[in-house]
Parts: structure tokens; sequence; C-alpha cells
């Protein structure tokens, strides 16, 4: 069967989205290199949620017939069936949701994904270690785990960058607003001011070095007044 070309429109809903461009660019003074992800005929919409520590609630225990009767998944899936787009849940506690489930779940990780959101021992978050164990206790794998992720507040230094990088990410989303808010960012991962004004423009730079690549958010939805334009 063809496959279904998207119809690309982008709806508003509490959460975050990323168009993602399949464009790399190497951090100042590193080498360029060519992308070796995401190689795709047209341009595609990225949807992510935070926070969905809710639908984690929602699935910790097994009296549903489907995930899909969590409200906002079944949303997702009514977008994706209609529109092709590629959704990620990024989670900022455990990953508590039951392995009743987990067929489910895996049957739909090509387009459903599942992330780390928080970054440590803060109150109510669990480490990232953590996290992967209990995914792969509870659904019998971590192929779920999406290896592109938005941590929260965009905290993270090299060394926990790189621990992630150990646990198999790749990638990360980064601050929206830098252009129109740098001054109250305390930071954007590890990157430089001049590097993040640099993604500001590029919209995807790749640190050559310790191979990863931050893509930047093009939207965050609660912020927009009035709603997105329709993308042709």
């Amino acid at each position: 069967m063809a496959k279904k070309k998207p119809i690309r429109i982008i709806s508003a809903v509490l959460c975050s989205i990323c168009i993602i461009a399949a464009l790399y660019i190497a951090l100042p003074h590193y080498p360029m290199q060519l992308p070796s992800v995401w190689p795709v005929e047209y341009p595609t919409v990225h949807f992510s949620v935070d926070d969905v520590n809710d639908i984690c609630l929602s699935l910790n225990d097994d009296n549903k017939n489907s995930i899909f009767e969590d409200t906002l998944l079944v949303l997702l899936k009514q977008w994706h069936d209609n529109y092709g787009i590629v959704a990620s849940l990024y989670i900022q506690g455990p990953f508590t949701v039951n392995s009743h489930y987990a067929d489910e779940i895996i049957n739909n990780s090509d387009w459903l994904h599942w992330g780390y959101h928080g970054i440590g021992s803060q109150r109510h978050k669990t480490g990232i270690g953590s996290f992967s164990r209990q995914v792969s206790d509870s659904i019998g794998t971590t192929k779920i785990i999406d290896k592109t992720v938005r941590v929260d507040y965009y905290h993270a230094d090299l060394l926990t960058c790189l621990k992630y990088r150990y646990y198999g990410y790749k990638a990360f989303y980064t601050a929206d607003d830098w252009g129109t808010n740098a001054k109250k960012r305390i930071t954007n991962y590890y990157l430089s001011e001049s590097q993040c004004d640099n993604l500001e423009t590029a919209d995807v730079l790749y640190d050559a070095i310790h191979d990863i690549t931050f893509i930047k958010t093009d939207y965050r939805i609660e912020r927009i007044t009035p709603p997105l334009p329709r993308i042709t």
C-alpha cells in the first residue's frame, strides 16, 4: 500500500511542538557533518508533550482495554491517523505504566514515543538510569524511548548530556525563545551564548566532538496567540 502523505496542520494543545528541519550545521570550529538521520521526502511535523505524568497515573493499573482510552492519547492517535504526526511524551517522574499495555505501546512505537524529561534527584523526578530500567521492566524493551528529548528547563551541562548519550540519547530540543528571552534563560544546555545565537538562525547544531545534536524548539503552543497559520 502506498504511503499516505500527511497533511501538515498544526493544532493547538497544551504542549510544546517542534518542526524538525533535516539540516545539520557544526558548532563553531567543529567540523561539518552531513545528516545521518531523518532522511525525509517532505517536511514533517514532530509533536511533543512535556510533563505527561498524568498519563503514567492513568495507565498505572490494568483497568483499561486500550491505552487510547486515555483522553490525550486518543487525541494524538486521531492526529496521527488523520495527519501522520509523530508524537513524543516526555515524563518528569518515574515510568509507572502497567505492563498490561506493553504490546500496544510497542505496536504503536513507530509514531508514539516516550522520553525522559527530568534531570536528576529533584523532588518528583527520577534518574535517567532508573527511568530506562523502569521502561524495560514494564514494557520489556527500551526501544520505545525517544532518543531525542527536551530536558526540563533545558538544564543539562555537558556531563549530564554525556550521561544521556550513555543511555542512547542522541539529540536535545533546545529553547524556543533564546532570541527574545536570552537574559532570563539560565541555561540552554551547555551551549555558549554565541552557539545559541547560531542555533537561533540555523535551527540545528551538531557537536561533532561529543556526537550530540541540538534542535531548536520552534513553537511552544501555550505561548502562541493568535494560533499558528497553516503550514503548506
